[in-house]
């Protein structure tokens, strides 16, 4: 079974990959967020992935998507307090289509419930509505002590942590109770279908 586990380069989503690699091959993908995120953010980012692919051999080669050209999208012409959603959605409607020309069966990410705005129930319930395939999400009901000890152990967390400029097209007041008709509201104002072929041209 195949899945498309995205990793962002933090602590936890190595740690959703390195889990669910014990049942599942994974195509390792990374959305680079430039020019809002530093160049050393992609760095960490591989260098995560590479460590995971040193444990795993069922762990393949990733894909590295741009990102920056939608975020600027939404951003500029979408409500701002959806900018992390307005990502999210963007990154599991890419992988899953990405997913669905492999063969891919779900998709795999580092969600903790309520540990990130994006991350409360409401907003994991938006964010998979953009995904034409299940979410697994392992670290679902983990807490970061949890999290950060798996990946102490597997050998990520130095990396993790390494200096990175990692978004700053973040809002300063980002939903936390989002609907799904709202977003659906705010992409009409864009040609996401446009949007997202860019990712593969």
């Amino acid at each position: 079974m195949l899945g498309i586990a995205l990793v962002s380069g933090g602590i936890d989503s190595p740690v959703a990959a390195h889990l669910t690699a014990k049942k599942a091959d994974l195509v390792p993908v990374y959305f680079d967020n430039d020019p809002f995120a530093g160049k050393g953010t992609r760095q960490r980012a591989l260098k995560a992935i590479a460590k995971l692919r040193s444990l795993h051999k069922n762990i393949l080669d990733p894909i590295v998507f741009s990102h920056g050209p939608a975020l600027k999208a939404f951003a500029d012409n979408c409500d701002r307090k959806y900018q992390c959603l307005f990502c999210k959605r963007m990154m599991v409607r890419v992988a899953s289509r990405l997913g669905e020309g492999e063969g891919a069966r779900f998709l795999v990410m580092g969600d903790s419930l309520g540990q990130v705005a994006s991350q409360t129930l409401y907003n994991i319930v938006v964010t998979e509505n953009a995904s034409s395939l299940p979410v697994a999400r392992p670290l679902v009901g983990m807490d970061k002590i949890e999290i950060e000890k798996i990946a102490k152990e597997i050998g990520t967390f130095g990396i993790s942590i390494e200096k990175a400029v990692c978004c700053s097209i973040v809002p300063d007041k980002p939903s936390t109770k989002a609907t799904i008709e709202a977003l659906e509201a705010e992409e009409a104002k864009l040609d996401v279908p446009a949007l997202t072929d860019a990712y593969f041209q």
